[in-house]
């Protein structure tokens, strides 16, 4: 991982100083940079809080569906302390066949809602991207860099803010 980061860098580093030696911009101090942070956007994108709150609230509704099935379990685990042995065997099959499906229960939901996360994640990085993409060429940035790359940066170059209010304004005016 880290020495990916470090190649990354490098390469990044290289990319840049390539950019200066071929543009004449650059060479003269008139390209124009900035950076973004992608994390504070995607955390801060109201789109973003909105999905968090959906899912939390399904997440709740099917830990109530997974407490019911947990409390069937409990039930049939007390009834098995008072019954004779031939019964006994019948409940205890009872019980492995409801933990077994609650096993399956838990396997599906993890797997529906991490398939609704990554969705939704991808869709919401997708309309990021395309908006820095946008707002980079209509303010006419030679570059943009995501500041998880960037080992020193002025903070007068970040346009973090100016790409988050375009989204959430966006959201808002769809919303």
């Amino acid at each position: 991982m880290k020495l990916t980061r470090i190649l990354m860098m490098v390469f990044l580093g290289v990319f840049v100083m390539s950019l200066g030696f071929t543009k004449a911009g650059f060479a003269k101090g008139g390209g124009k940079l900035a950076y973004i942070d992608l994390g504070k956007i995607f955390s801060e994108y109201q789109k973003t809080k909105d999905f968090d709150k959906v899912l939390e609230k399904e997440k709740k509704d099917k830990q109530a569906k997974r407490e019911k099935k947990v409390e069937a379990i409990r039930k049939i685990k007390d009834e098995l302390e008072v019954i004779n042995k031939k019964a006994k065997e019948k409940k205890q099959a009872e019980m492995n066949q409801k933990i077994k499906e609650l096993q399956e229960f838990d396997r599906e939901i993890s797997t529906e809602l991490r398939g609704k996360y990554d969705l939704s994640v991808r869709e919401i990085l997708k309309e990021i991207e395309s908006t820095i993409k946008e707002f980079g060429q209509k303010e006419k940035f030679d570059v943009i860099f995501d500041n998880r790359m960037l080992l020193y940066s002025n903070d007068s170059l970040s346009v973090t803010d100016q790409i988050l209010k375009i989204l959430n304004e966006r959201y808002k005016r769809k919303h």
